[in-house]
Formats: structure tokens, C-alpha cells, sequence
């Protein structure tokens, strides 16, 4: 994944989370009208659908 590419995270329960995947110091995601930016855990893995 780069910069800027959509998705949807899945959340459990059959739920999904559609964001971007952006870099500052870290990996985070973005979501939500207001861009609400989620910092990823390093070195923890995440179930996405591309």
C-alpha cells in the first residue's frame, strides 16, 4: 500500500471501516468528513479489504 490508497479496514463482527492510509512520522488513517487521523500500531497486523 502507498499514500493515499483506500480501503476498508475491517473492524469484527463483520463491520469495515472505509479510510486512507497516509505517513507522517507514522503510518495512520484517515476517516470521516472532519478527517479524523487513527495512528496504527507498528508491527501489528490489520485485515483489509483493497
Amino acid at each position: 500500500m502507498r499514500c493515499g490508497d483506500w480501503f476498508d479496514l475491517h473492524l469484527g463482527d463483520g463491520r469495515k471501516l472505509s479510510c486512507r492510509m497516509e505517513l507522517g512520522k507514522q503510518w495512520f488513517i484517515v476517516v470521516g468528513r472532519n478527517d479524523t487521523r487513527l495512528y496504527l500500531k507498528p508491527n501489528e497486523t490489520y485485515q483489509v479489504d483493497i
